[in-house]
């Protein structure tokens, strides 16, 4: 999980790991299994016990300041499992956007103290997937209203991403012209 469950400068709300799309149901079980118990090792011996603490729904929560950085741990956890990204697991990121965007402002506070337009948003995004392609999926990576946003970060990702939303969107979002 990470993210806003736990005391760090990351605003995301949480980290999926699942499994990929061709690997069978009870092979993908095994596969979480072995990269949830390397992250928790991982995680313990980072910093102790606390720094790996559990939330109630079994996720960890580690304090991050960075998307790399929750990333990086998963990585880890991934090479220590001796499995590979796309092939065994897949990562989803629930960004959770409209909790970390300030209308007034028109940008968005994913890290403390951090702002970002929506144009910033949605290059770091591609830059993100690009860099690891192992991410699968954004969940609500822009606040509902953010319909120009929306349209630019479909276009960016095309097929690379899966973009989830918790909300109904436009299908056709207004021009920005």
């Amino acid at each position: 999980s990470g993210g806003r469950y736990a005391n760090g400068k990351l605003k995301v709300r949480q980290f999926y790991v699942l499994p990929s799309k061709d690997v069978e149901y009870d092979k993908g079980l095994q596969f979480l299994f072995k990269f949830y118990g390397c992250l928790g090792n991982l995680l313990s011996s980072k910093s102790g016990p606390s720094f790996g603490a559990v939330l109630p729904d079994g996720s960890y929560a580690p304090s991050l300041d960075r998307t790399e950085q929750a990333l990086d741990f998963m990585q880890e956890a991934m090479t220590a499992a001796e499995l590979e990204w796309n092939t065994h697991l897949v990562v989803g990121i629930n960004v959770d956007a409209s909790m970390c965007y300030q209308a007034e402002k028109n940008k968005y506070e994913l890290t403390v103290s951090q702002w970002k337009s929506s144009d910033d948003l949605v290059n770091y995004y591609a830059d993100l997937v690009s860099q690891r392609p192992y991410i699968r999926l954004l969940e609500d990576p822009l606040a509902k209203s953010d319909t120009v946003g929306w349209r630019k970060l479909r276009e960016r990702l095309n097929e690379d991403c899966t973009l989830l939303s918790s909300f109904d969107l436009d299908p056709e979002p207004q021009s920005d012209e």
